[in-house]
């Protein structure tokens, strides 16, 4: 798919409004609105092939951090922010994840908002966390959700943040579909950082 075409899907499902936005709060807001919309209007399979896309591109020492800033990012819920890191990707990894981006994109255009069971998905994360601290020494939830005591410098918590993603994205990759789906909607809507402190309550 083409970046222009998929450019053209996700304006057209998130419905990005044409009105004036005053300021970057108020820009952030539309934008987190638009998504959610959205994401509960793609089907699973469809979000599920994105978190495989992105599971798979968090295993590529090249990229793996691009799509962890992402991730990490206010932005996480604009086209823009995942057309860019896109393009910034090595040739297979950006095909897997523009292709992923246009089915939730066509999903969510063709599908209606559908209810969210927000504290499954939830508990599903809290899961996957547990797994994957059980399973990896070094594994750091604070360094996904604030930053990590133990980190020296930017560099040192970055590494950490996307090292301990990359066991959080293969605990849950060993989960049914349809929790990887509502994971998947809760991490793009809410991001790394309110997702697992909301977690943790």
């Amino acid at each position: 798919m083409s970046p222009r075409l998929l450019a053209m899907l996700l304006t057209t499902a998130t419905c990005f409004t044409a009105a004036p936005i005053t300021s970057l709060a108020q820009n952030r807001i539309e934008i987190a609105s638009q998504a959610d919309i959205l994401l509960r209007s793609a089907s699973n399979d469809a979000l599920d092939s994105l978190f495989q896309s992105v599971h798979a591109i968090s295993t590529s020492p090249t990229d793996s951090t691009k799509v962890c800033r992402a991730l990490a990012s206010p932005d996480r819920g604009s086209a823009d922010t995942w057309l860019a890191v896109a393009q910034e990707l090595s040739g297979d990894n950006r095909d897997r994840l523009t292709s992923a981006l246009g089915e939730v994109a066509l999903s969510g255009w063709q599908g209606r908002p559908s209810a969210f069971d927000e504290k499954a998905a939830r508990t599903s994360l809290r899961q996957a966390g547990v797994r994957a601290a059980m399973l990896n020494d070094g594994f750091s939830a604070s360094a996904l959700s604030v930053d990590d005591v133990n980190a020296t410098n930017e560099a040192e918590m970055e590494a950490l943040r996307c090292r301990s993603l990359g066991w959080l994205l293969d605990a849950v990759a060993s989960q049914p579909l349809d929790e990887r789906a509502a994971i998947t909607r809760l991490l793009l809507r809410d991001g790394l950082a309110s997702v697992l402190q909301k977690s943790a309550d």
